[in-house]
């Protein structure tokens, strides 16, 4: 049971420490094949509602909110597991710290806009990280594996 404890313990600290190393790495490229003009609206949507003061005092009181349920079930129902706690604020105060961190550009490329690879880049500034990092890693991912599956299959 320890071990599994540390495993997951090392997972949230990996996944903390390399979410604000791509956050401060800069901006973002997203790559899209086809409708890049509703994934710019899209980004544009998440960014006013994530950029308000309301929905940021809104999230912290949610955040603290959890954060008393969690200990309250965790005291109340089996006794006092300090892991559980811990495990619960280290994802909470992660939450808060991607929510509101520094934001950054996406620069949007769709692929495919009119048949010629490449010809439409859309811009949206002040994108926070927990939209625009998720959206650039599997973005890319998808990418380089075409590009590997184009290459398998060119040779």
């Amino acid at each position: 049971m320890e071990k599994k404890k540390f495993i997951v313990l090392c997972t949230l600290c990996f996944v903390a420490v390399g979410t604000n190393a791509f956050a401060a790495a800069g901006d973002y490229v997203i790559y899209t094949w086809g409708y890049g003009d509703i994934m710019r609206n899209m980004l544009e949507a998440v960014k006013l509602v994530l950029g308000t003061e309301d929905y940021k005092m809104a999230l912290k009181l949610a955040m603290l909110l959890s954060i008393v349920v969690t200990f309250l079930s965790v005291v109340s129902d089996k006794g006092f597991n300090s892991y559980l706690l811990i495990q619960r604020i280290a994802m909470v105060v992660l939450i808060q710290t991607l929510i509101s961190s520094n934001p950054h550009t996406a620069f949007i490329f769709d692929e495919t806009r009119d048949g010629t690879p490449g010809a439409a880049a859309y811009t949206v500034h002040n994108v926070p990280a927990v939209i625009g990092l998720p959206l650039y890693l599997i973005s890319n991912i998808e990418r380089n594996m075409a590009k590997a599956f184009r290459n398998s299959l060119a040779a």
